[in-house]
C-alpha cells in the first residue's frame, strides 16, 4: 500500500471505532480526545482503569508506551506487519465506525469472552508437562535452567508449545479447537491462522484467568513480543513466607534461578497493580517484602508507590537495587551466569 492509501485508512477507519469494535474497550471522554482501558499491544488494564489516550488519529499507551495510528494499532493487535494489517483493514466490508444502536444481537461487536479464555487455559494446562525443546532452549539462552522451566510447567505457570508454527497450529486445533479459540479472541474469524502460533511460550497468571503468549524468535514484523488474553493479573511462584515483587514471568523465573526461596509475584507490567488487589492486601499478613521492579522510569515510579503503601501498613520491606547498567533481574541473572562460567 502507498502512503496515500495509509492516509485514507486513517480517515475511513477512525481510531475510536477500532478500539471499541475490535478491542471491546470502554471509552472515557476527556478534553480533546478519549481514553480506553485496553491497549492493542499489552492488553487490558486492571480494574478497568484507563491506560490509552486517543487524540485525533493518534493513540498512545501509558503502560507499555506503544503508540501510532489505526494501522499501527491493528498490526500490534493482530500480530501482523503494517502492510498486512492495512490490507486486512481495507478488506473489511465497511469502515470501522461506531454503529447506531440496534436490537439485532448479530450486529453487536464481538468481544473477548473471559469464560472462553478460562476454558482455553484449562485445556492447555492439561498438557502442561509438555514443554518443547525450543522453549527450553530459549529460556536456557536467558540463563534459566531446564529444571526450573520444567518445574514451572509442573506448577501450571508455563506451557511450551512447538516452535514450528504448523505443528503449533495443529496442536491448538486438537487440544482447544477453532471455535473456542475464536470465542476467546485468540483467532480472528477471517484469519487463516491465529498469530499466537508464532508465540509458543505461554505464561499463565496465578488465578489462571490470563495467559501471555510470547515470541521467542527474531522477526522482521513490527509486532509485539507478547500478547495477553484475559485479566492482567500477576504470575505467582509459591515459596517461603517472604515475598519478592518483580516485573513479568521471565524475571520471576530469573529470581528462582538466582537462588531466591521467596514467594514471587510477577506483575504483568509495572503499573498493573492496585492497593485494592487481594494479593497486595495479603502482603501485610506475610513476612518481608523485597521490591525488585525494573530499573527504569516506570519501575522506579511504581516501586516508590509500592513502598509508600507497605510503609503505611507497617510491612517490613526494602527495595532491591540493581547494579548500574543492569535493567532487570534477567539481565542480572545473565551477568552472573557469564561471570560464573567464563
Amino acid at each position: 500500500m502507498n502512503t496515500m492509501e495509509f492516509s485514507r485508512l486513517r480517515h475511513t477507519h477512525p481510531l475510536p471505532g477500532f478500539f471499541e469494535e475490535y478491542l471491546g474497550a470502554k471509552k472515557t471522554v476527556v478534553s480533546g480526545g478519549a481514553r480506553y482501558s485496553v491497549c492493542p499491544a499489552c492488553g487490558a488494564s486492571s480494574n478497568d482503569s484507563v491506560k490509552v489516550s486517543v487524540r485525533g488519529e493518534k493513540w498512545r499507551c501509558f503502560s507499555c508506551d506503544k503508540k501510532g495510528d489505526v494501522v499501527d494499532a491493528a498490526a500490534l493487535y493482530w500480530g501482523k506487519s503494517l502492510r498486512e494489517a492495512a490490507l486486512d483493514l481495507v478488506g473489511q466490508v465497511a469502515p470501522i465506525v461506531k454503529p447506531a444502536k440496534t436490537e439485532s444481537p448479530s450486529e453487536l461487536p464481538v468481544k473477548r469472552n473471559q469464560e472462553a479464555i478460562n476454558k482455553m487455559i484449562e485445556l492447555l494446562l492439561d498438557c502442561k508437562k509438555i514443554v518443547s525443546d525450543g522453549v527450553i532452549d530459549y529460556l536456557a539462552s536467558r540463563s534459566i535452567q531446564k529444571s526450573i522451566t520444567l518445574d514451572a510447567a509442573n506448577r501450571g505457570l508455563l506451557i511450551g508449545l512447538s516452535t514450528d508454527p504448523d505443528k503449533c497450529l495443529r496442536f491448538l486445533l486438537d487440544v482447544v479447537g477453532r471455535d473456542l479459540l475464536v470465542e476467546a479472541g485468540v483467532w480472528k474469524k477471517d484469519s487463516r491462522a491465529p498469530g499466537v502460533i508464532y508465540r509458543p511460550l505461554i505464561f499463565v497468571s496465578g488465578d489462571r484467568g490470563g495467559a501471555e503468549f510470547r515470541r521467542i524468535s527474531a522477526t522482521e514484523q513490527k509486532s509485539p513480543k507478547a500478547i495477553r488474553y484475559g485479566e492482567p493479573s500477576p504470575f505467582f511462584w509459591c515459596g517461603s513466607a517472604n515475598t519478592m515483587i518483580v516485573e513479568g514471568a521471565i524475571d520471576m523465573l530469573s529470581a528462582v534461578a538466582l537462588g531466591s526461596d521467596r514467594s514471587i509475584v510477577g506483575l504483568a507490567g509495572a503499573s498493573n497493580w492496585s492497593v485494592e488487589d487481594k494479593w497486595v492486601q495479603w502482603l501485610g499478613k506475610r513476612g518481608h517484602v523485597l521490591i525488585a521492579l525494573d530499573a527504569d522510569n516506570a519501575g522506579n515510579d511504581q516501586a516508590k508507590k509500592m513502598a509508600d503503601y507497605l510503609f503505611s501498613h507497617q510491612c517490613a520491606f526494602r527495595r532491591h537495587i540493581l547494579p548500574e547498567g543492569i535493567k532487570d533481574l534477567n539481565e542480572m541473572l545473565q551477568f552472573v551466569s557469564r561471570n560464573d562460567h567464563p
